[in-house]
């Protein structure tokens, strides 16, 4: 009960005054203030009551309690308390059916936007859901197809370039075998030219050798027998050339030793003579 509502007070009004006035014995001027202060204490006071004709609701100690909390007080006519009483009843009872209506009907209109929204969010889930394996699945399918793609190409450029590296290969080997066999047949050539070479160089060196030792030979032999000669020839002129100035010295000697021997021989025979 708010402030805006009424508090409707009377013997058998509703089924919850019903309930509390069987906890009276007597009804009472104030047990009934008892029973209002206890129920605004809960709900607030209102702005107006509406009671029957009764004795406890006419009394001055319930006009004080109300004039001191500016609560109007209205009074049913006379015989029409349960008119009223029927008509608030009713107005109740129509109250909670279109309070329950109107519910089931929010409840059902809740449930019919709930269950839509729920379809909706869904149907837009379950499409994005639908999209985003369509589009895995379409990676996925473009991967592998640009994986097989890319493979064929892989072992199309790898069987071309490996044809290209075993011709390659083919004709490096190639050309060092034929290298190699030039070479051998070159080496072969050139070995054998060398030593027909050497063979005409040997024969020839050894035939100008044999030559200059030959030459050599007969001029060491032509020296040797010229140094002989010259040395009997120079011993012939020296013994000659000796026994002629020995003769000479000795000549010379003689004469000296006789000019001397003279000469002295003179003088001691002068020297006697005088």
């Amino acid at each position: 009960m708010g402030k805006d509502n009424v508090t409707v007070l009377c013997n058998c009004a509703t089924d919850e005054m019903v309930k509390d006035e069987a906890l009276m014995d007597i009804v009472t001027t104030r047990k009934v203030i008892e029973f209002m202060e206890e129920l605004c204490e809960r709900e607030g006071y209102p702005k107006e009551v509406l009671t029957d004709n009764g004795a406890q609701f006419k009394s001055k100690e319930m006009e004080k309690y109300l004039s001191e909390r500016s609560i109007d007080h209205k009074r049913v006519l006379k015989g029409k308390w349960e008119e009223e009483a029927w008509k608030e009843r009713k107005g109740k009872c129509d109250d909670e059916a279109w309070k329950e209506r109107k519910g089931k009907c929010e409840e059902e209109a809740w449930k019919e936007r709930k269950g839509n929204c729920e379809e909706e969010a869904w149907k837009k889930r379950k499409g994005k859901c639908e999209e985003e394996a369509w589009k895995k699945r379409k990676g996925k399918c473009e991967e592998e197809a640009w994986k097989e793609r890319k493979g064929k190409c892989d072992d199309e450029a790898w069987k071309e370039r490996k044809g290209k590296c075993e011709e390659e290969a083919w004709k490096e080997r190639k050309g060092n075998c034929e290298e190699e066999a030039w070479k051998k047949r070159k080496g072969k050539c050139e070995e054998e030219a060398w030593k027909e070479r050497k063979g005409k160089c040997d024969d020839e060196a050894w035939k100008e050798r044999k030559g200059k030792c030959d030459d050599e030979a007969l001029k060491e032999r032509k020296g040797n027998c010229e140094e002989e000669a010259w040395k009997e020839r120079k011993g012939k002129c020296d013994d000659e050339a000796w026994k002629e100035r020995k003769g000479k010295c000795d000549e010379e000697a003689w004469k000296e030793r006789k000019g001397k021997c003279d000469e002295e021989a003179w003088k001691e025979r002068k020297g006697k003579c005088k």
